[in-house]
C-alpha cells in the first residue's frame, strides 16, 4: 500500500466493527508491504574520480556502496567498474559498489639517452614513436650534439619505441614501464 507505512494493518475481513457469529471464528488481518520501490536507471560513473562519482550517485537517490582499489593505468582514484553498471534499474536508496585505480600501474617516464648520428655533418630530423605514435621530433645538428634524451611516458611492461633519422629507422628500444628498464633491440647508429 502506498499510503501506510510497511508493517501497519491496511484493513481487516470482517470489517472492523462487525459482529461475529462465533467466539475462535476466522478474522483475516491485510498488512502493507509499503509503498512500491521507486526504481530508476543507474548512472555512469566509469572514468570519474571517486568523490566526483559520489556526488552524482546521491543526487540520483543511491548510496556509494563498496568501494575496492585495483592497479591499473588510469590515475589514482578514477572508477575502473562499477555494479550495478551503468544503466540497469536498481531502487532509490541502493548502493552502487564500485572499483577505483589505486595508482599502481599508472603512466611512469623513462628517459632514453639517444647517440646522435655523429658520421652526418648536417641537420638531421631526429623522431621517437612509441608503440607506431610520434612522441617527440626535433631538428638535430649531430656534430654540436652527441646525445639526445627524450622522455617517453606509458605502463606496462613492454612497449616498442622506435628512433628514425630522417624518417629510416635508427634504433629500436624495448621498454617496460613497470620496471623502468630499456633494452636497445635494434640498432642501426653505426652504417
Amino acid at each position: 500500500n502506498d499510503t501506510v507505512t510497511e508493517g501497519y494493518v491496511i484493513r481487516t475481513s470482517p470489517d472492523n466493527g462487525t459482529q461475529v457469529e462465533d467466539a475462535g471464528g476466522l478474522i483475516t488481518v491485510y498488512v502493507s508491504q509499503g509503498a512500491e520501490a521507486e526504481v530508476k536507471a543507474v548512472p555512469r560513473v566509469v572514468g570519474l574520480k571517486v568523490e566526483d562519482a559520489q556526488r552524482i550517485i546521491e543526487a540520483e537517490g543511491f548510496k556509494l556502496g563498496e568501494q575496492t582499489p585495483v592497479e591499473s593505468s588510469l590515475e589514482e582514484r578514477v572508477i575502473v567498474e562499477q555494479w550495478p553498471a551503468e544503466g540497469e534499474e536498481a531502487e532509490v536508496g541502493s548502493s552502487i559498489n564500485i572499483s577505483y585505480s589505486s595508482g599502481l600501474g599508472a603512466a611512469q617516464t623513462i628517459t632514453l639517452t639517444i647517440p646522435t648520428p655523429v658520421y652526418m655533418s648536417d641537420l638531421v630530423t631526429m623522431a621517437v614513436y612509441l608503440n607506431g605514435e610520434l612522441v617527440r621530433q626535433d631538428q638535430i645538428n649531430p656534430s654540436l650534439m652527441s646525445f639526445w634524451q627524450v622522455e617517453v611516458s606509458g605502463s606496462g611492461s613492454m612497449a616498442t619505441a622506435s628512433i628514425t633519422v630522417n624518417g629510416d629507422l635508427y634504433q629500436e628500444y624495448m621498454l617496460n614501464f613497470d620496471s623502468g628498464q630499456q633494452y636497445l633491440e635494434v640498432d642501426y647508429s653505426y652504417r
